[in-house]
């Protein structure tokens, strides 16, 4: 067997060389952690604190539309707002009960 002697063409060594020194000063002096994963993450909070105001903003201006169907077609919302024949069971003489929710 030959042994194969390889070596980078300098403009690669030298490349490696400034990403390993690059990466080295990140590590060594904790630099990484604050100028790179901490903006990261505030900028995650902000992001999702913003979003849910806005979702909670909305919730509370439209609940009344999220709440309480609209009415369909002009239809009124109230049984005594029926036509006749249609207000109650009463009309047809059949026993019921009157329930509160």
């Amino acid at each position: 067997f030959s042994s194969y002697n390889f070596t980078p063409e300098p403009q690669r060594l030298h490349l490696r060389t400034k990403i390993e020194a690059f990466t080295m000063s990140l590590m060594s002096n904790g630099g990484f952690i604050v100028s790179y994963i901490i903006p990261f993450l505030l900028k995650g909070i902000k992001l999702t604190g913003g979003l849910g105001s806005l979702i909670g903003l909305l919730l509370y201006v439209k609940q009344d539309s999220i709440l309480y169907h609209p009415t369909i077609q002009d239809l009124p919302k109230k049984p005594r707002d029926n036509p006749k024949g249609y207000c109650s069971p009463a009309e047809y003489r059949i026993p019921f009960e009157t329930h509160r929710i």
